[in-house]
């Protein structure tokens, strides 16, 4: 299989939408994590690939992709939402403060007090896969 150098990558890239770009090269540069939803309905099942800086990898709603949505939570976890409505988008202590606007400094300190008391929900395997609110991500390829 040919492998290409930095620079002919770089080369390539500079031809391109910067913002295109920059999707490919953290796809490409970035550890890749796969999502499984662990519902009682999907039961395991993948519904996305996830790399280190929060972008989807080959997922397609057109596709047929059981994801619908994902974002980066103010507990450091990543939430995601199901086809099949399973969701942890957010977090236990966001749940009733944060919405589709942007937090107020008191929503935020709202949020930073109730996740003190009531954490994510997080189980941590012996194959180093992590799942959190009802949804496992399982590191399967670094470039590092």
């Amino acid at each position: 299989m040919p492998n290409i150098t930095d620079s002919q990558l770089d080369e390539m890239l500079k031809q391109m939408d910067p913002k295109l770009a920059a999707h490919y090269r953290s796809s490409l540069s970035a550890d890749i994590s796969a999502v499984y939803c662990m519902s009682d309905h999907c039961k395991g099942r993948q519904i996305g690939v996830l790399n280190a800086v929060g972008q989807w990898v080959n997922t397609s709603q057109a596709k047929g992709s059981k994801l619908l949505s994902s974002r980066e939570r103010f507990d450091g976890h990543f939430g995601f939402r199901c086809r099949c409505g399973n969701s942890s988008i957010t977090s236990p202590a966001e749940t009733g403060i944060i919405t589709g606007a942007a937090p107020t400094r008191s929503q935020l300190a709202e949020v930073y007090e109730k996740q003190q008391k009531n954490p994510a929900d997080v189980t941590e395997h012996r194959d180093g896969s992590v799942t959190v609110d009802g949804f496992k991500i399982e590191h399967i390829r670094s470039n590092a």
